[in-house]
């Protein structure tokens, strides 16, 4: 299948831009802390230090890790399945699938997060919203070029 980038590269891109979007959240105040290095912590059964070279490694190579195996997912699904819809809404429908894959069913039942309903005010939303940036910047990276216009004069 031809993708306008690789799809691991492309997801982990997309990770990239959907990390300085939670930073962003975090500086505006709406969540103390990005929740990969969490996730990450709690899955190694870690408590690095906050700040940490190491952890910050870690949580970043998950991070990253995560977001391109869901770039291939992406890729791969969005051959079986077209939907009618613009490029960057069928990206976000995506990253919102992930999201709630993620967040309301596989982090609360391997107990890495609590479900949206019974987290803190602010995380849900700015993770939702983070979600469907990746989704749209991950479809834009993968969108297929137009096909040149042939017609003859």
């Amino acid at each position: 299948m031809y993708s306008g980038m690789n799809s691991v590269l492309a997801g982990a891109v997309a990770s990239v831009v959907m990390s300085g979007s939670m930073r962003l959240a975090q500086g505006l105040g709406a969540i103390d802390r990005p929740p990969p290095g969490t996730i990450t912590e709690r899955m190694l059964g870690t408590r690095a230090r906050r700040g940490s070279a190491r952890n910050a490694v870690r949580n970043t190579a998950s991070h990253l890790a995560f977001g391109a195996t869901m770039g291939l997912v992406f890729d791969q699904a969005r051959g079986l399945v077209r939907l009618p819809l613009p490029a960057p809404l069928n990206g976000a429908l995506f990253g919102l699938g992930v999201w709630a894959a993620s967040y309301e069913a596989a982090l609360p039942v391997l107990r890495l997060m609590p479900p949206a309903h019974r987290d803190y005010p602010g995380r849900p939303a700015t993770m939702i919203v983070a979600h469907l940036v990746y989704g749209s910047v991950l479809e834009l990276l993968l969108r297929r070029p137009a096909a040149p216009d042939v017609r003859r004069s």
